[in-house]
């Protein structure tokens, strides 16, 4: 699957391809509740999870799998009309495996998918800033289920596991009625919204059949260039 690198890809323009806005989000979430407990040392972990190599089985699928997220990708970074883009929990993988628009977590991240909700596993190192973790990363797997409610995209973590612990039930209780999105309305750029459904993950920009259909517009013309019909 080799494709020349354009820029930052989906990190470009705002547009944030959802599988990697989804991820950044379930890290940004990891890495905000082990730092708002006083221990850190029991979520932090001295070596990172090694996933599995996801392989190229068939190049013909992979390459209509790349053309279809290329397109798409390309269409709403322009702000283009384009149908909805679906992919399930195998292609995402080999997108982040194999994509370079995905180069940053190609290494970091896995998912999976049961019917509407979406599991991200990712290892990631500690952000610079905390130096008694130095070296030290953050595994985690996060559980999210995304829908569009009034137009709106709705992201909410259902289950979240740092390290082999999961958070308490209290804490997953208040982080389920949280919209992940609500402080960054932003964050999806010109996608109009993300869907979990039906084990896949459905990505909509700008639906073809709403864009609303330009009208011509008669010009005002002035009287005195009116010419009267002939008798």
């Amino acid at each position: 699957m080799e494709s020349e690198k354009k820029g930052m890809g989906c990190l470009g323009a705002g547009i944030g391809c959802a599988a990697l806005v989804l991820v950044l989000v379930i890290a940004g979430g990891i890495f905000g509740y082990i730092t708002l407990k006083k221990n850190l040392e029991p979520f932090v972990a001295d070596t990172p999870v090694t996933f599995a190599e996801v392989s190229i089985e068939s190049p013909e699928i992979s390459d209509s799998l790349k053309e279809r997220f290329d397109q798409f990708r390309d269409a709403t970074d322009a702000g283009e009309p384009t149908d909805p883009l679906e992919l399930t929990a195998e292609e995402i993988n080999l997108l982040i495996a194999h994509h370079p628009d995905f180069d940053e977590i190609a290494d970091h991240a896995r998912v999976s998918i049961e019917g509407d909700q979406l599991t991200a596993s990712v290892s990631m190192a500690i952000p610079p800033g905390t130096p008694m973790f130095k070296g030290k990363f953050v595994n985690g797997d996060a559980t999210l289920r995304a829908e569009v409610v009034n137009g709106e995209t709705a992201v909410y973590l259902t289950n979240l596991i740092v390290n082999g612990k999961e958070m308490p039930a209290s804490v997953a209780s208040q982080l389920g009625s949280e919209n992940l999105l609500a402080e960054d309305p932003n964050a999806l750029g010109n996608l109009e919204g993300i869907e979990i459904r039906d084990g896949k993950l459905i990505l909509t920009g700008k639906s073809v059949s709403t864009v609303p259909e330009t009208e011509e517009v008669e010009a005002d013309v002035p009287a005195s260039e009116l010419v009267p019909a002939p008798e």
